[in-house]
């Protein structure tokens, strides 16, 4: 498919730059800001906060992995849909998790199946 005539190197360069900064942003928030807490040491932290860090950790990896396989298409001219993609899907799985999207379906299985030992919505380990 041939490439679209306002598709020059100017603006090729300017998404490129443009994607770099705003991906680095994401395993800037999934790596370091998303992991954060009070507790030095990772044993003080609680199961959940753990839990949590690695998937920050697992999102944020792939996400270094997707830009580097976008970068190597400046050599191979490959196309960027798929690392863009993983990308993009991994900060919002970040995201969800920060956003704690999980508590309405504990509550609604701890209000269907009386007695069920769901996991405390209480945030262990200090800083979410």
């Amino acid at each position: 498919m041939p490439q679209p005539s306002w598709w020059a190197t100017p603006l090729r360069t300017v998404h490129y730059v443009s994607a770099v900064v705003l991906f680095l942003s994401f395993i800037v928030f999934a790596m370091w800001l998303f992991r954060k807490s009070s507790f030095l040491r990772n044993e003080d932290r609680g199961l959940e906060k753990r839990w949590r860090n690695t998937v920050y950790l697992i999102c944020g990896s792939s996400m270094i992995l997707s830009v580097l396989w976008a970068a190597s298409s400046l050599i191979t001219d490959a196309p960027i849909f798929w690392p863009e993609t993983i990308a993009i899907i991994a900060f919002a799985v970040s995201w969800l998790v920060k956003g704690e999207v999980d508590l309405p379906v504990r509550r609604a299985i701890r209000r269907l199946v009386p007695g069920n030992a769901v996991p405390s919505e209480r945030r262990e380990g200090g800083a979410a």
